[in-house]
């Protein structure tokens, strides 16, 4: 999950920008002539003074700065789900949705079996309506 959006700044690097704040949460800054190393600096909202990363390239600090951001909105309290997670449950729901749908196909409406099957995709259902909420 992307929780930093990414901006090209005039110097050849990015800014990163988290949530609705319009500052800049980080930077990443290309290597100079005499360098080979991209520098990653933290915004000073966080409070720290370790606030400078170096690695081998934009993709590696871009992925340490999502790493920064939520270790830094853990320790206000906030949480970010983890999307593999979500996905999965996501995936078993519909896969027990699809097992129960081919399960009542041939049973009768009036059938005790088929009102079960019924009521377990119901509840499911209402589970992932629960997880778009929770999400957005």
């Amino acid at each position: 999950m992307d929780l930093i959006r990414w901006q090209d700044n005039d110097f050849g690097g990015y800014l990163g920008f988290a949530g609705t704040l319009p500052d800049w949460f980080c930077q990443i800054w290309k290597p100079d002539r005499d360098g080979d190393e991209w520098v990653l600096q933290r915004s000073a909202m966080a409070g720290r003074t370790d606030r400078v990363r170096y690695g081998s390239g934009a993709d590696e600090l871009k992925a340490r700065a999502e790493e920064l951001l939520r270790e830094f909105a853990a320790s206000i309290g906030a949480v970010f789900p983890d999307e593999e997670r979500w996905q999965a449950l996501r995936d078993f729901i519909a896969a027990e949705n699809a097992a129960d749908e081919e399960f009542r196909q041939p049973f009768h409406e009036s059938a005790g079996l088929w009102r079960q099957a019924d009521a377990a995709i119901s509840a499911r259902q209402s589970v992932l309506l629960q997880m778009s909420e929770l999400e957005s």
